[in-house]
């Protein structure tokens, strides 16, 4: 990973620019109580901002074609170099190659260079924002082994390295869990008379219990994560330190709002990429995704009320696409369901797209309510809590789509959706974890399915004229292979869909 200091300054100096553009007009205030020399107050918003559009949009995009949900209609091409070419047709086919994505990595490292700016620079003098700092680092690392394996820990991020050397995916998914731990052991004790976050902090608002609840579910999911392949004695340390933070875990979805407008450059990034421009015209993607014909099949199972808030009907039948589909006019543009947001809906903010200044869901209650479900099944906790935490993840995606609450007790009535006699409740619970992150978490879709094969995504929807298989990985982007090309070609010649070069907590 080739890091030159001058044109790591200039992407700080870019992106710090177009923020400030946007938060002059934003009115972003920085927090009157900090010294004016400082400038973490300034980094912070952006810092969060990003981490934002890299969640929602970037990864949830991706992963929710990989993850199952998404398809492309058959007669709409999306990208510039025709529909053999561009890049959503190269996710459809599963073609990865070092073009492929690269946005994930190159986005990733150089919001990991700004954000331990911030880390170093109030380590000593005002800890919370560095414990801020050390949380998103984490997030970041643990992110980028879930699509890559092994990548730069030690030596990313560090000017004066040309060619970050390449750790091992299982030892930085645990030096990103310490980051994580660290920045909450911060967080708790945050000296008096030290400067906190205030109207900076864009997500919680300078609130760090809800932050080390947010901190403590990030660690929760890498544990998860492993659950396939870590000692159990690693588990349990780690559940141990969770639980001594005392702050538990997040009840709330994780909102970040920097004051979007309905102004150029100023709107929801998940809106504009998926849903409308800032004059009210449909986006390509808008035209082109559609839900997988697997995902309607689900709904359709469990007589989910969250389809219609969701999608729009045709001639009033949910029709869906499937992945890779050659010539089919039965998935063409035109009699497919789209996207349903306020303009489709009477203007009901329900479903995903709710207004163009809606706040950027980056880790949602029901996610962390099935994560704990789950954890609970496995013995880490209580397992005496499984049933009722099941129960509060789908109320809470329920909530947050905004389904009436008898529609939600219908719903969880029903026999096919109940856990407390279910055969298989692991099954049961990512099933529903599934159809409540449409849209919202494609990348944890694809990571569950990558981990347990549930639900069985690609046995029930592929139908690729390549041939290709479903992906477990994305491959180094040109940009690595050519100025980091020693570390990359000692990863081995990558294979996406090769079970060879897997991510360590695969199965």
């Amino acid at each position: 990973m080739k890091k030159k200091y001058s044109s790591i300054k200039a992407v700080i100096c870019l992106s710090l620019a177009t923020f400030c553009f946007q938060a002059c007009d934003m009115d972003i205030n920085v927090n009157p109580n900090r010294p004016s020399e400082s400038s973490s107050d300034f980094l912070l918003p952006p810092a969060i901002l990003k981490l934002a559009d890299y969640e929602t949009v970037t990864l949830n995009e991706l992963g929710s074609f990989f993850g199952g949900y998404w398809g492309k209609a058959n007669d709409v091409t999306i990208g510039g170099g025709g529909a053999t070419n561009s890049y959503l047709d190269m996710i459809i086919n599963y073609s990865i190659n070092d073009e492929f994505a690269n946005t994930i990595w190159e986005s990733a490292y150089s919001n990991l260079y700004n954000i331990k700016l911030i880390e170093e620079k109030e380590q000593e003098l005002n800890p919370a924002y560095a414990g801020l700092a050390k949380i998103m680092r984490g997030w970041y690392f643990l992110r980028l082994v879930d699509h890559y394996n092994n990548v730069p820990f030690y030596e990313a991020s560090n000017p004066s390295v040309a060619t970050a050397k390449y750790d091992g995916g299982e030892l930085v998914y645990r030096e990103a869990v310490n980051l994580i731990t660290e920045g909450t052991k911060l967080l708790a004790s945050v000296p008096v008379g030290t400067i906190i976050p205030g109207s900076d902090d864009i997500l919680f608002k300078g609130d760090l219990i809800k932050w080390r609840q947010l901190a403590n579910t990030l660690k929760l999911r890498a544990l998860i994560r492993q659950s396939e392949v870590a000692s159990s004695a690693y588990i349990q340390q780690e559940i141990a330190v969770i639980s001594s933070d005392g702050s538990g875990f997040l009840t709330v979805d994780a909102l970040v709002n920097p004051g979007y407008t309905t102004s150029a450059g100023q709107m929801n990034g998940f809106w504009t990429s998926f849903y409308r421009t800032t004059n009210n015209n449909a986006v390509a993607a808008y035209n082109g995704y559609r839900p997988t014909r697997f995902l309607l099949a689900k709904y359709k199972e469990f007589n989910d009320p969250r389809m219609s808030y969701i999608y729009t009907a045709v001639n009033g039948e949910y029709n869906g696409v499937v992945l890779g589909a050659g010539n089919d006019v039965t998935q063409n543009y035109a009699v497919t369901s789209a996207f349903k947001g306020p303009q489709e809906n009477n203007n009901n903010a329900g479903g995903l797209f709710k207004s163009a200044t809606q706040s950027a869901l980056i880790f949602s209650a029901a996610e962390s309510y099935f994560l704990q479900a789950e954890a609970a099944f496995r013995g880490w906790t209580s397992t005496t809590a499984v049933e009722s935490l099941y129960t509060k993840a789908i109320q809470a995606s329920f909530n947050y789509i905004g389904v009436s609450s008898a529609e939600q007790q219908a719903y969880v009535n029903q026999q096919n959706v109940k856990i407390e006699t279910a055969s298989d409740k692991l099954t049961k619970i990512i099933e529903q974890k599934w159809l409540a992150l449409n849209g919202i978490n494609g990348a944890e879709a694809w990571s569950d399915y990558r981990r347990l094969g549930i639900p069985n995504i690609p046995g029930s929807l592929l139908a690729d004229p390549t041939g290709n298989v479903h992906p477990i990985r994305l491959r180094y982007p040109a940009s690595e292979v050519n100025n980091n090309r020693e570390q990359v070609s000692a990863q081995g010649n990558i294979v996406g869909t090769s079970k060879e070069f897997k991510v360590f907590w695969q199965k």
